[in-house]
């Protein structure tokens, strides 16, 4: 977040890409000209926020569980979609939390977000029909852009309200795979490039 303070982003209760002032929450954004490797167009970009998505730690296995999936641990993996104004500060979306404050959360990492784009496919490969926005544990699910569009030092009008800044690529941890109890699923997510972005 490239803003000092708190920005809000909306949607209203139907799913329709709202911010407060009841427009429409397009995310408009320019290609950073150095931070790019692929060629890409530097004229403006629009996507929709499709949905917003937050959850707080909690804890779930047992301890000593003889199968690896049942074991204790603890995640902030478990997103829930939010409807109404969210607050948006330097290290987090507001009622969001991160289990593991090293390696998730903070400036560089305080939204992460996921193309809309992708979820067709995982659908398929995965057999999971009902795999909804949010079920990789993003924050924001974007409707337009992927890895393929987006660069580093990309900055994104979200709304009236919100501007941001892409800061790193997500690097799929294990918790993907644990999630949703398919061994192979973190490398399916790294192999296919369908990583997300901070």
């Amino acid at each position: 977040v490239s803003e000092p303070g708190h920005r809000s982003a909306a949607l209203s209760d139907n799913g329709a890409p709202l911010v407060s002032d009841r427009l429409r929450a397009k995310i408009t954004g320019y290609h950073h000209p150095l931070a790019c490797e692929a060629a890409l167009p530097m004229s403006p970009t629009e996507a929709i926020l499709a949905s917003i998505q937050v959850g707080v730690p909690r804890t779930l296995g047992q301890d000593g569980a003889a199968a690896p999936m049942d074991r204790r641990w603890t995640t902030a993996f478990f997103k829930e979609p939010v409807s109404g104004p969210v607050q948006v500060s330097h290290t987090q979306v507001e009622g969001d939390g991160q289990a593991d404050r090293v390696h998730h959360g903070g400036p560089e990492k305080a939204i992460l977000a996921y193309s809309a784009d992708h979820y067709a496919a995982w659908r398929q490969e995965l057999n999971l029909p009902e795999f909804p926005h949010g079920a990789l544990a993003e924050n924001f699910t974007i409707q337009g852009l992927t890895e393929a569009d987006v660069c580093i030092g990309d900055t994104w009008q979200v709304g009236p309200d919100l501007l941001v800044q892409v800061s790193q690529p997500r690097q799929p941890c294990w918790k993907i795979a644990r999630r949703w109890r398919i061994k192979n699923l973190t490398l399916q997510v790294e192999r296919t490039g369908r990583t997300g972005w901070y």
